[in-house]
Protein backbone atom coordinates (compact mmCIF):
# COMPACT_ATOMS: atom_id res chain seq x y z
CA UNK A 1 0.00 0.00 0.00
CA UNK A 2 1.44 3.12 -0.90
CA UNK A 3 0.49 7.11 -0.44
CA UNK A 4 0.42 9.47 -2.79
CA UNK A 5 -0.57 13.54 -2.90
CA UNK A 6 -2.01 14.86 -5.99
CA UNK A 7 -2.45 18.62 -6.83
CA UNK A 8 -5.62 19.78 -7.35
CA UNK A 9 -7.32 23.28 -8.14
CA UNK A 10 -7.46 25.44 -5.10
CA UNK A 11 -10.56 25.05 -3.89
CA UNK A 12 -12.11 22.15 -5.55
CA UNK A 13 -10.42 19.43 -3.43
CA UNK A 14 -14.25 18.83 -2.17
CA UNK A 15 -15.24 18.83 -5.32
CA UNK A 16 -12.37 16.42 -6.68
CA UNK A 17 -12.84 14.08 -3.28
CA UNK A 18 -16.85 13.40 -4.20
CA UNK A 19 -15.87 12.56 -7.93
CA UNK A 20 -13.43 9.98 -7.05
CA UNK A 21 -15.63 8.65 -4.31
CA UNK A 22 -18.52 8.26 -6.64
CA UNK A 23 -16.27 6.93 -9.45
CA UNK A 24 -14.90 4.66 -7.07
CA UNK A 25 -18.67 3.21 -5.60
CA UNK A 26 -19.57 2.41 -9.45
CA UNK A 27 -15.88 0.67 -9.70
CA UNK A 28 -16.55 -2.17 -7.05
CA UNK A 29 -12.71 -3.96 -7.40
CA UNK A 30 -10.71 -0.82 -7.28
CA UNK A 31 -7.34 -1.21 -5.75
CA UNK A 32 -7.64 2.34 -3.99
CA UNK A 33 -8.32 1.87 0.11
CA UNK A 34 -8.57 5.88 1.49
CA UNK A 35 -9.15 9.44 0.42
CA UNK A 36 -8.20 12.05 2.48
CA UNK A 37 -8.36 15.91 2.09
CA UNK A 38 -7.37 18.14 5.44
CA UNK A 39 -8.98 21.07 5.56
CA UNK A 40 -5.57 23.40 6.22
CA UNK A 41 -4.00 22.20 2.85
CA UNK A 42 -5.33 23.58 0.15
CA UNK A 43 -4.63 22.56 -3.43
CA UNK A 44 -3.35 18.80 -2.18
CA UNK A 45 -5.41 15.34 -1.47
CA UNK A 46 -3.91 12.07 -0.75
CA UNK A 47 -4.80 8.37 -1.80
CA UNK A 48 -3.82 5.32 -0.18
CA UNK A 49 -3.73 2.80 -3.44
CA UNK A 50 -2.25 -0.90 -3.85
CA UNK A 51 -0.02 0.88 -6.10
CA UNK A 52 1.02 3.83 -8.39
CA UNK A 53 -1.10 2.77 -10.83
CA UNK A 54 -4.61 2.40 -9.43
CA UNK A 55 -4.07 6.28 -8.13
CA UNK A 56 -3.65 7.23 -11.74
CA UNK A 57 -6.25 4.98 -13.20
CA UNK A 58 -8.48 6.30 -10.65
CA UNK A 59 -7.62 10.18 -11.08
CA UNK A 60 -7.63 9.96 -14.85
CA UNK A 61 -10.43 11.94 -16.80
CA UNK A 62 -11.21 13.82 -13.33
CA UNK A 63 -11.22 17.77 -13.88
CA UNK A 64 -8.69 19.82 -11.90
CA UNK A 65 -6.71 17.69 -10.68
CA UNK A 66 -3.11 19.15 -11.63
CA UNK A 67 -0.62 16.02 -11.45
CA UNK A 68 0.74 13.49 -8.78
CA UNK A 69 3.90 13.83 -6.92
CA UNK A 70 6.56 11.49 -7.37
CA UNK A 71 7.28 10.71 -4.28
CA UNK A 72 5.49 8.65 -1.58
CA UNK A 73 3.83 10.20 1.59
CA UNK A 74 4.38 8.29 4.90
CA UNK A 75 1.71 7.84 6.92
CA UNK A 76 4.02 9.94 9.63
CA UNK A 77 4.14 12.62 7.80
CA UNK A 78 0.52 13.07 7.59
CA UNK A 79 -0.27 11.87 11.17
CA UNK A 80 -0.55 15.47 13.10
CA UNK A 81 -3.43 16.48 10.35
CA UNK A 82 -5.57 13.45 12.31
CA UNK A 83 -4.26 14.87 15.95
CA UNK A 84 -6.57 16.96 17.06
CA UNK A 85 -5.29 19.79 19.40
CA UNK A 86 -8.24 21.07 21.90
CA UNK A 87 -7.48 24.00 23.59
CA UNK A 88 -10.04 24.36 26.56
CA UNK A 89 -10.62 27.69 28.06
CA UNK A 90 -12.22 27.47 31.56
CA UNK A 91 -14.64 30.45 32.01
CA UNK A 92 -15.47 31.55 35.60
CA UNK A 93 -18.36 33.90 37.00
CA UNK A 94 -16.69 37.46 36.81
CA UNK A 95 -14.25 36.96 33.73
CA UNK A 96 -14.40 39.45 31.19
CA UNK A 97 -15.16 38.81 28.36
CA UNK A 98 -15.92 39.93 24.37
CA UNK A 99 -18.51 38.47 22.57
CA UNK A 100 -16.73 37.49 19.17
CA UNK A 101 -20.39 36.33 17.05
CA UNK A 102 -23.99 37.42 16.89
CA UNK A 103 -25.57 40.83 17.15
CA UNK A 104 -23.49 41.87 20.13
CA UNK A 105 -20.58 41.38 18.50
CA UNK A 106 -17.40 43.43 19.90
CA UNK A 107 -19.44 44.18 22.90
CA UNK A 108 -17.75 43.72 26.73
CA UNK A 109 -19.48 41.95 29.18
CA UNK A 110 -18.93 40.26 32.60
CA UNK A 111 -20.09 36.28 33.18
CA UNK A 112 -22.52 36.42 35.94
CA UNK A 113 -23.26 32.36 35.54
CA UNK A 114 -21.53 29.32 33.95
CA UNK A 115 -23.35 26.22 32.74
CA UNK A 116 -20.81 23.54 31.66
CA UNK A 117 -23.05 20.85 30.39
CA UNK A 118 -24.46 23.27 28.19
CA UNK A 119 -21.48 25.15 27.20
CA UNK A 120 -23.56 28.40 28.22
CA UNK A 121 -22.75 31.44 29.95
CA UNK A 122 -25.12 34.18 31.61
CA UNK A 123 -23.24 37.59 30.82
CA UNK A 124 -24.38 41.14 31.48
CA UNK A 125 -22.99 43.75 28.73
CA UNK A 126 -20.56 46.20 30.51
CA UNK A 127 -21.48 49.64 28.65
CA UNK A 128 -25.42 49.14 28.38
CA UNK A 129 -27.55 51.59 30.23
CA UNK A 130 -29.88 48.86 31.98
CA UNK A 131 -27.97 45.17 32.89
CA UNK A 132 -29.66 42.74 30.73
CA UNK A 133 -28.67 39.54 31.59
CA UNK A 134 -27.91 37.55 28.02
CA UNK A 135 -27.61 33.62 28.09
CA UNK A 136 -24.72 33.12 25.41
CA UNK A 137 -23.10 29.92 23.88
CA UNK A 138 -19.49 29.71 25.47
CA UNK A 139 -17.79 29.25 21.34
CA UNK A 140 -19.05 32.79 20.89
CA UNK A 141 -16.92 34.49 23.26
CA UNK A 142 -13.34 35.81 23.84
CA UNK A 143 -11.65 35.69 26.84
CA UNK A 144 -10.23 38.70 27.82
CA UNK A 145 -9.70 39.14 31.98
CA UNK A 146 -10.04 35.93 33.97
CA UNK A 147 -10.87 36.51 37.92
CA UNK A 148 -8.65 35.46 39.88
CA UNK A 149 -9.65 33.06 42.96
Amino acid sequence: MVIYAIRTTRGREKLIMETLYSKLETNEDSDVYALFHPPSLRGYIFIEARDKDAIRTVTSHVPNIRGMLNEEVTIESLEHYFAKKEEKIVFRQGDLVEIIRGPFKKEKAKIKTVNEAKEEAKIELINSVVPIPITIKLNQLKQLETQSD
